[in-house]
């Protein structure tokens, strides 16, 4: 299975638990994908301003005593955040394809260098550590 198969296939439900635990970073990653035109935007839109509603209406149980005016906040609000947060995602997305499409062909070289430099942090700090104690 190659990646555009599964994001179409479990991306939505994905997404959407994701967007009920984590929230931003996933309306975020969910526009990036957006961009690279695995989803059209207002999808992950609407996927992440179910959850952050339905969360916010369950756990507010105090202003239940309102539910239709803190309804319509609640609403109000998960379409704003929803639509920034996707928004970042696909700006994010179109940057980083540009960016990556630039360098791809590197990729084998930025992984080795990345390798090598975490590795020489490491292993002076390793020592580092095994002195001081």
């Amino acid at each position: 299975m190659d990646f555009a198969t599964v994001v179409h296939s479990y991306g939505g439900p994905v997404l959407f638990v994701w967007a009920w635990l984590q929230g931003e970073a996933a309306v975020i990653v969910g526009g990036s994908l957006a961009a690279q035109g695995y989803w059209p935007w207002w999808a992950v839109w609407l996927v992440g301003v179910v959850p952050a509603t339905v969360g916010h209406q369950l756990c507010a149980a105090p202003l239940a005593s309102r539910p239709l005016r803190f309804f319509r906040y609640n609403l109000g609000t998960g379409l704003a955040w929803a639509l920034v947060f996707t928004w970042v995602g696909y700006a994010f997305g179109v940057a980083a394809t540009a960016a990556f499409g630039r360098v791809a062909h590197y990729g084998t070289w930025v992984l080795a260098s990345s390798v090598a430099v975490g590795l020489a942090i490491h292993l002076p700090l390793q020592r580092w550590g095994r002195r001081l104690t």
